[in-house]
């Protein structure tokens, strides 16, 4: 299961039909206003190392609020949750949106995994 925020237009379709063609369930990913938060990669050649670049800023999900999940049902039936460094790299709303999913998903006695990976790129701003 994914959950996230998609923006609400056209392009939130080909997210979706992506998504559920490789067999991972969207049934609880949040549609709202905003734009679509992008990770591009651009390969490096010869001694030019490769370049990451994350543009999230004012995402649906940047935008998005604890109270916008229905954590109760995203949790009901799990055993896992996982979430990455990367999102309360976002903003301290996200970071403290971040603990209160934890402590959601540690009352509903999920194992969660938090990937701690840091990415000097996403602090710098």
């Amino acid at each position: 299961m994914f959950v996230t925020s998609l923006l609400d237009n056209d392009l939130k379709y080909n997210i979706l039909r992506y998504l559920r063609k490789n067999n991972i369930d969207t049934s609880k990913i949040f549609i709202s206003n905003g734009r679509l938060g992008l990770y591009w990669t651009e390969n490096g050649v010869s001694v030019r190392s490769s370049k990451v670049i994350y543009d999230r800023k004012n995402s649906s999900f940047f935008n998005s609020k604890y109270k916008d999940y229905n954590w109760e049902n995203i949790f009901k039936d799990g055993k896992w949750f996982h979430t990455s460094r990367i999102n309360v790299a976002l903003s301290k709303e996200k970071s403290k949106m971040l603990i209160e999913v934890l402590k959601k998903a540690k009352q509903k006695k999920l194992i969660s995994f938090l990937d701690l990976n840091y990415r000097n790129i996403l602090w710098a701003g």
